[in-house]
């Protein structure tokens, strides 16, 4: 009995460390086009193209990060992107996310990250052809 919880401890361990893995070191599909870590509010800017995919992703290292973050990605009045993600939950649990999303208009775009409290986390744009 002892030895068949030992098995499944170890498969759930392996089967978390290989998503976690996977979150901070993609393996398949697409190309990171931006990529950065933040602590404080920033603005960059990134070249995205009309109807091609792109994916959004925040990756936080446990207890480091900002508990929320608010994204904003817009070209002049026009805005691609805006929402407001929940890196840890009442659970104490932080989560990666992937919005994906599209532009209607091909040119250069200000990608507005606003940390709601104290924390350092990674976010880039993947793109997916």
């Amino acid at each position: 009995m002892l030895g068949e919880l030992k098995k499944y401890f170890y498969l759930i361990f392996f089967v978390m460390l290989f998503l976690t893995i996977n979150e901070i070191f993609p393996i398949v599909g697409g190309e990171y086009i931006f990529g950065s870590t933040v602590s404080n509010d920033s603005e960059y800017q990134v070249n995205l193209v009309k109807d091609v995919k792109y994916e959004l992703r925040l990756v936080e290292l446990p207890y480091h990060g900002p508990e929320a973050v608010d994204v904003s990605i817009s070209r002049g009045s026009y805005v691609a992107l805006e929402e407001k993600f929940r890196l840890m939950h009442p659970e104490g649990d932080y989560l990666p996310y992937r919005k994906r999303f599209t532009v209607n208009e091909t040119g250069i775009y200000q990608i507005h990250v606003k940390p709601l409290d104290s924390g350092t986390f990674k976010i880039g744009i993947k793109q997916y052809t």
